[in-house]
Parts: structure tokens; sequence; C-alpha cells
């Protein structure tokens, strides 16, 4: 739980530090969406400021919903995060076009398991793990330099952070789709 605190005040701290002046740039973006892949679906809401034209960052607060299933064993879980996020846009036209972002957080994911196979045949617990991944989108301006279609592909990894905690969800790679808002 420490942890999830300590990354929720640098997250914090860091959207501060996103809203000071800066040439050049200044625009921010609200955007909601949502991340499917063959396990589960997320709902997450981001929050981005541009740094410079081809530069942004922000951060993202999110959660999951999965469900893992080999042979007898079944898994369900569900959490909560919030990442840090920065953004390369190439071609310099801030919140247009293709992008290249990544992000870095942690997510405290409670899990349930049965296996009727096994011994003990059921446990639940929950997880603190980090979550690394890297995001390649392009964001479509819908009419208007204020809105945008925003589809992506995120490659990522959720490590364990506790050290009681020896098991992390894992790789995984998703779509999104999100609508953003620029003010």
């Amino acid at each position: 739980m420490r942890y999830i605190k300590y990354t929720f005040s640098v997250i914090i701290f860091l959207t501060g530090i996103t809203l000071l002046p800066v040439a050049n740039a200044g625009e921010n973006s609200i955007r909601p969406g949502i991340v499917v892949n063959p396990l589960g679906v997320g709902v997450n809401v981001e929050y981005e400021r541009l740094l410079t034209d081809k530069l942004g960052i922000g951060a993202r607060l999110g959660t999951i919903n999965y469900k893992y299933e080999d042979g007898s064993y079944e898994e369900d879980g569900k959490g909560t995060g919030v990442e840090f996020i920065a953004r390369f846009y190439p071609k310099g036209n801030g919140f247009d076009g293709f992008y290249v972002g990544g992000g870095v957080g942690l997510w405290s994911i409670a899990w349930d398991w049965t296996d009727p196979n096994d011994i003990p045949r059921s446990d639940s617990g929950t997880s603190s793990v980090a979550n690394v991944n890297v995001n390649l989108g392009w964001k479509i301006p819908l009419g208007s330099e204020k809105i945008y279609l925003d589809p992506a592909i995120m490659l990522g990894n959720y490590f364990s952070v506790a050290s009681d905690d020896t098991e992390g969800l894992g790789f995984y790679a998703a779509a999104q789709l999100g609508v953003g808002f620029v003010f």
C-alpha cells in the first residue's frame, strides 16, 4: 500500500509541474478511453500537457477487470492504478498525428483463483504491481482541433513490487481507444 501512496504522490507532483507555463506549448488534454485484450477490459482517464510541440507528459488513472483460465485453473481479478505518462509527437503538431509514448506506475490488483486439481483448491488476495508500458497511437482530429479520436496499441508488463508477493500479471498486449478534449 505504501508503494501506491508513494507513486500517487510522485504523479501528483509531476502533474503539478506540467501546469507551469512553458513557451510554445501549454495545451492540455483529457482523454477517457477503454483498453481491451484477450484476458480483460480496462477503463482509463488521461491528463496530458504539451511541454513542446513534440513532447507531452501527464498522468493516467485506470481500472482493469480480467479473467484467466488454464485447464482447471481459473482466476478473476480487478484493480486500480495510477501511472506517469510521456509521449513524443514526431510531426510536431501537438495533439495531432502519430505518437510513441510510454507509462510507468503502480497498481493494486485483487484476485481470486480456484483449481479443483490443486491443494489448496482456492485462494484470494491483493497484489501490488508496477506497470511499464509502451504505446503507439494516432490522434485523429474530429472536425476540430479541440476533439480527437485516439486509437493505440499498448505493450506492457506487470511486475511484482511487494517483497511478500511473488506473482505479477506478466506481459500483455492491448488495443486502446479514447476520445480526447483539448483545452
